[in-house]
């Protein structure tokens, strides 16, 4: 149940997700660049009713990871990205217990907080200090909802992701 109901599914990946789900099916979609400090890929079929690109760029001592989902039904969705962590999160206070958070069963001890367009968070792992910076753009993007939880890692142990979440047709 772990495998299927877990780690098959969009939501054990740091990947983007539309209304908690990753890519429909396999599809080798396209590599728009490749070079030694970056790479492009776009998923023109992620979903029957979306598309996604991705964007990895290494600079200075900073790695960028760019990632746009649009959807094509003209409707409003929720757009989101699961970051599967090493580390702890040095939570900001205002993150409360979330009972309502939906993302996969697998998911526990939902933590969430409302942003603006930007989110700046501190991650330790071992002796070093990250910061995780997740900006939210795009024409319906005003807030983004920020949620911690526990997820399986190599069973039994678990670790820390983080899921940010705006709604909308594009972000």
């Amino acid at each position: 149940p772990l495998h299927k109901g877990f780690y098959q599914s969009g939501a054990a990946h740091n990947v983007p997700l539309i209304d908690g789900l990753g890519q429909a099916k396999w599809d080798a979609g396209e590599l728009l660049s490749f070079g030694p400090n970056e790479v492009a890929a776009r998923q023109p079929r992620y979903r029957a009713n979306a598309s996604a690109e991705r964007l990895l760029t290494l600079d200075g001592e900073s790695l960028v990871d760019a990632v746009k989902i649009v959807t094509s039904d003209g409707v409003s969705h929720r757009l989101g990205l699961a970051l599967q962590l090493q580390g702890q999160v040095e939570l900001p206070a205002g993150f409360e217990a979330d009972p309502q958070f939906r993302l996969n069963p697998y998911w526990t001890e939902a933590r969430s907080m409302t942003f603006g367009r930007e989110v700046r968070l501190p991650v330790r792992f071992g002796g070093l200090r990250f910061e995780l910076k997740v900006e939210a753009t795009g024409p319906m993007a005003g807030s983004m909802k920020v949620t911690l939880a526990s997820v399986p890692d190599a069973p039994p142990a678990r670790r820390e992701a983080l899921y940010f979440e705006v709604e909308g047709r594009e972000a």
